[in-house]
């Protein structure tokens, strides 16, 4: 089963839609993304009627197998015995299955059917109906409190279209339910008082089930202080979804709002897939990372919408040129964020995909820039201590080697270490006949000792 989505912070607002809905509270949504697509009063309080019997069919398929049969008693009928509700025509002592009950249930909004689901599930209508309100508290439906199985008025029996619309939205998850939906006619098996089955015909007109492409099924409703609604399911141009209407007069067809609403979105919106969490967004080169050169990133969530058709769409991209390893798994790089007709729609984060490590030389170099201080103050150190251990080879061989006499000595040692590195041989000469004039040019020192003291 497919979890209730998020809704986007995004949507299509109502007066964007140019619909015309008559009936007084109404509440369309996509059920697969949760984009709600049009809203008038959806959240304001009425009376479902027989749009009750969706939970109760929620319910039902919950807890029974479709192939049980169900023995009809006669305290079964005792609920809804003499007052005026539809019936699917079941009988005493007939033995229908649940999916039999079901499709009485939801095509000829049959109460029969109710209680006799009711009873099956829990016993008794009460305990029944404790288990429709435990399923609202299960779903958060603030504003929806159930009395009965049935749908017949009762004051303290109440719900809103948007709550109505996520309890259908449950309903249709199942293949069963939707099967049912879809059907105009159908017959049971054999029964008692029915030997070549009890046929069963739906209440929803034919304008909607032929005149709309995509359209699957519904579920009406009709008391006086209902008044006439329907809760409906259509897939229009990949846009599974929910409408209902509530409260409208015996002047206006609730069927006619669906069929108005089903065929302006077929010629207006589209479904669109704007962020595709498969889709590599782009490859950053990976610096200093330990065999990974480069890493392709995707985004982190999708974002499928309903938009209108020849929208616009554009796609901003924010993220580095570069990534300097090391990289942890799940850190935040980025995002990407999608606009419809110039306006912000919806984002993705852009993450990590995995771990990288750092490489040896980039270690290695980062250990060097991070302490530069500390390596030259060593360096210094390091300098020092050589200068003063040649200080005291030097005083060991003439004690009386002044500060300024060991200063030229260490200066021409550095001259000569430059002159035979640099392979100068010929000035290193030079130097030496003029600093030695009577020494044999067999000996290479420049820094003698004995013509300075």
């Amino acid at each position: 089963m497919l979890i209730f989505p998020v809704m986007f912070n995004q949507n299509i607002q109502a007066e964007e839609l140019d619909i015309n809905v008559l009936s007084p509270y109404a509440y369309l949504y996509d059920l697969e993304n949760g984009q709600v697509l049009y809203d008038k009063n959806g959240e304001e309080k009425i009376y479902p009627a027989s749009m009750t019997k969706l939970m109760t069919a929620l319910i039902a398929i919950e807890h029974l197998d479709l192939d049980q049969k169900i023995l009809i008693t006669s305290e079964m009928y005792a609920p809804f015995a003499g007052i005026n509700a539809s019936i699917a025509g079941f009988s005493i002592g007939e033995e229908p299955t649940v999916r039999d009950l079901l499709y009485g249930l939801l095509l000829p909004s049959g109460a029969d059917s109710a209680c006799v689901l009711a009873y099956a599930v829990a016993g008794n209508i009460d305990s029944f109906v404790l288990l429709m309100n435990d399923k609202v508290n299960e779903l958060n439906l603030e504003n929806t409190h159930f009395t009965n199985t049935t749908g017949l008025h009762n004051p303290n029996q109440y719900s809103t279209c948007k709550d109505i619309a996520r309890i259908c939205s449950e309903v249709v998850q199942y293949d069963a339910i939707k099967e049912i939906l879809e059907t105009k006619n159908y017959t049971t098996g054999p029964l008692l008082h029915h030997p070549d089955g009890l046929a069963i015909n739906d209440h929803i007109s034919d304008t909607l089930r032929y005149g709309i492409t995509g359209f699957v099924g519904g579920k009406t409703g009709y008391t006086p202080d209902a008044g006439r609604c329907l809760a409906s399911y259509a897939v229009v141009n990949g846009m599974p979804c929910i409408l209902v209407t509530a409260a409208a007069n015996d002047s206006i067809t609730p069927q006619n709002d669906a069929y108005e609403t089903y065929n302006y979105l077929s010629e207006y919106c589209t479904r669109a897939v704007l962020i595709d969490p498969n889709e590599i967004v782009k490859t950053i080169p990976v610096k200093g990372g330990k065999k990974v050169k480069e890493i392709s990133v995707n985004a982190s969530s999708s974002c499928n919408a309903d938009i209108p058709i020849n929208s616009e769409i554009s796609t901003s991209i924010d993220l580095p040129d570069k990534l300097q390893a090391p990289l942890s798994k799940d850190t935040q790089i980025g995002t990407i964020t999608v606009s419809v007709d110039e306006k912000e729609y919806c984002s993705s984060a852009i993450y990590i995909q995995e771990d990288i490590a750092e490489s040896i030389p980039s270690i290695i170099f980062h250990f060097i820039e991070n302490n530069f201080l500390l390596l030259c103050l060593l360096f210094i150190i390091f300098v020092l201590l050589f200068i003063k251990k040649q200080i005291r080879e030097i005083q060991q061989k003439s004690p009386k080697l002044t500060i300024s006499q060991f200063g030229t000595i260490f200066l021409l040692s550095c001259i000569e270490y430059y002159l035979v590195t640099m392979d100068s041989l010929d000035l290193y000469h030079t130097l030496h006949e003029i600093l030695n004039p009577n020494q044999n040019h067999g000996n290479c020192r420049l820094n003698e000792y004995d013509h300075i003291s």
